[in-house]
């Protein structure tokens, strides 16, 4: 009975302490814009150094909530690289299967513009982070240029080839051609970031309060960087490159997924 007791209270407690994060990351995101406009926007620089500023304030701001959550109990992360240094001009493609990817993954890479949904765009809290940080949206026509253009002055591209988060009853949903299509039209390197949750939470169509038994592990493995041209084909036509990387890249997925030791040991 007394376990049980316990074992309520500690889910009252997450539940409560999930509540007040996402007051935190409103606020927190809010402030972040506040400051960018107040300190960065003035200054006499060029438009792609007050982004890079401006990210720079915003992965602080992403690192201090993923602190707090764990502080919280609210989960445990784990990240594991490949790769020594940190990276420039790769495109960084990721799996999604939490609400908190995006926040983890700006925590832990520098110099990263998002392809983001249009909807953040337009959002009350995202709109000012989104547009200050230089971000693209997925609707833009012109995208496959202007993601050229940020890796060819070395910047990282995050892109979740998802498209959107799974679900909970998936290890990964059906990759759109995204992600291939700016690796091959800018033949930049891809850095696959792998993002496991156990249990799931926060899930597409999951709502906030519904918290797991346990607080889940996140282990995030950033691997070594993958090159087109060792991956496919790169004579054929372009529509096919595009599909053939897109599966070259669900499958790597698949395979990785499918490797339950990550969550033994660190």
């Amino acid at each position: 009975m007394l376990d049980l007791l316990a074992e309520t209270l500690k889910r009252v407690w997450r539940i409560l302490a999930t509540g007040f994060s996402f007051i935190l990351f409103a606020v927190g995101a809010i402030l972040v814009a506040v400051l960018g406009i107040i300190f960065i926007l003035p200054l006499p620089i060029p438009k792609f150094r007050k982004q890079l500023w401006f990210r720079n304030l915003l992965r602080i701001g992403c690192s201090f909530f993923v602190y707090v959550v764990q502080l919280l109990g609210l989960l445990s992360l784990s990240t594991r690289r490949q790769v020594g240094s940190p990276v420039s001009g790769h495109i960084i493609v990721a799996n999604h299967p939490t609400l908190l990817d995006a926040v983890i993954l700006i925590a832990e890479f520098g110099n990263i513009c998002c392809i983001v949904k249009q909807t953040l765009k337009k959002h009350p809290i995202t709109a000012l982070p989104v547009s200050l940080a230089g971000y693209i949206p997925n609707s833009s026509e012109d995208i496959l240029e202007l993601a050229k253009a940020k890796l060819g002055a070395g910047e990282n591209i995050l892109i979740f080839p998802e498209g959107t988060r799974s679900d909970k009853s998936e290890v990964v949903s059906r990759f759109k051609r995204g992600a291939a299509n700016i690796a091959i039209n800018s033949d930049s390197p891809i850095l696959p970031v792998t993002i496991w949750c156990l249990p799931r939470t926060l899930a597409k169509q999951e709502k906030w309060y519904q918290v797991p038994i346990s607080p889940p592990r996140f282990v995030v493995t950033i691997g070594s960087p993958i090159l087109v041209a060792d991956s496919i084909d790169v004579e054929r036509p372009r529509t096919v490159q595009y599909r053939h990387l897109t599966r070259f890249l669900s499958d790597h997925y698949d395979r990785a997924l499918e490797d339950a030791n990550c969550f033994i040991g660190d």
